[in-house]
């Protein structure tokens, strides 16, 4: 077996990743997955398989689903003392997000906090297993973690995992809730990043294969199919690999705050602000100055929906809620108008400059409006 940067298959990861240690020459990895898949029995498995092996296994779980800077300061002194050669990150987007800032943060000066230094080269490969199929941030070259409770954004091109093992059979016990999510995610990134400013022919080429294998897959993939679970992982690692070029827009921004005060998975979160940030966009072209522009965003929206199944944006926009709906994923209520302006505030304005069409605060209220129950759905 050639080592490949991404491997797709349907069960045996654990012999795939030993071959892959075996030709890398790997003695010390270092295996990075939450507290709760760690106890799971396909990981203490694969955990044995290596321990048969002469290899010196660490096995690293003691970080949140938001993981915060200690902890990776954690990561990276099990790393250094157990004197670790190689990552493999094992679940979903927190856990590859650790294993990104390990790489990106241990061979970095302790003198001042890693977050505010540049990250340096360095030799230590990553293989990602994703356990979800949504966040795809095996594909990705960023990372997010909590510093002194401020979020912040790490990026590298080597930040992207070395390589990857995509198994379906990792799928099997995914929750349905996750599931939901998930899917979302890997949709509204896919969408996003078809009308983000920062599009280019390819990553639309990825969006465009990400949407089509959602709409095939979706309905298989909730019934716990395996051929969907497969589908939804590639599909998920298209989204990834779009948004890798791109980044995202206002749907994601907005999303975060949601997550945070209402205690939704993020899929949810973005899932609910997307369909209202298109609709606003639609509202509000004349935002944009150059006609030209206009017109060509006009013709991007135009091929989203049609990508959707749709002739025109409204009849997209339309489905989007009815499936939101469909999955019953409840939608959150306002309690009052300072919670609404406590939400628009938290916008990050750096992660709007993105969004094809500029929104200003009056919009951003409208759409928190929308998604929550508080403002029409209709114009």
């Amino acid at each position: 077996m050639n080592i490949l940067g991404k491997v797709s298959i349907n069960g045996a990861f654990s012999t795939t990743l030993l071959k892959i240690l075996d030709q890398l020459s790997v003695q010390r990895p270092m295996i990075i997955c939450d507290a709760t898949l760690r106890s799971q029995q396909v990981v203490q498995r694969l955990i044995r398989h290596i321990e048969h092996t002469p290899r010196k296994l660490t096995v690293f779980s003691d970080f949140s689903a938001n993981p915060k800077y200690n902890e990776v300061l954690q990561g990276i002194a099990w790393f250094k003392n157990q004197q670790c050669d190689f990552l493999v990150s094992i679940g979903g987007g927190s856990s590859i997000d650790v294993a990104k800032c390990i790489k990106a943060f241990h061979n970095l000066s302790p003198a001042k906090p890693y977050v505010e230094q540049p990250i340096l080269p360095s030799e230590l490969k990553h293989l990602a297993i994703p356990t979800t199929a949504g966040t795809g941030s095996e594909a990705t070259h960023f990372a997010v973690l909590y510093y002194q409770e401020t979020k912040y954004s790490i990026a590298d091109q080597s930040l992207r995992p070395d390589y990857v093992i995509l198994d379906a059979q990792l799928l099997r016990t995914l929750p349905e809730y996750q599931r939901k999510a998930g899917m979302l995610d890997a949709l509204c990134q896919s969408i996003e990043s078809y009308w983000a400013l920062k599009a280019t022919n390819t990553s639309r080429r990825y969006a465009s294969k990400a949407i089509e294998l959602i709409l095939n897959a979706h309905q298989g993939f909730l019934m716990n199919q395996n051929k969907a679970n497969q589908a939804m992982l590639q599909a998920a690692d298209y989204a990834g690999m779009a948004i890798d070029i791109t980044t995202t827009t206002a749907a994601h921004a907005m999303s975060y705050q949601l997550t945070a005060n209402y205690h939704i998975a993020h899929g949810h979160a973005v899932g609910l602000c997307l369909p209202a940030v298109w609709r606003e966009m639609l509202v509000h072209m004349n935002l944009i100055e150059d006609p030209q522009q206009r017109q060509a965003l006009s013709q991007v929206f135009d091929e989203i929906a049609y990508l959707l199944g749709f002739q025109e944006p409204m009849q997209a926009i339309d489905w989007l809620n009815h499936f939101i709906d469909d999955l019953q994923l409840l939608r959150p209520q306002l309690k009052n108008t300072a919670e609404l302006e406590t939400l628009v505030s938290a916008v990050n304005v750096q992660r709007l400059k993105n969004n094809p069409v500029p929104l200003h605060a009056e919009q951003l209220r409208e759409i928190y409006g929308q998604v929550l129950n508080q403002g029409s759905s209709t114009r």
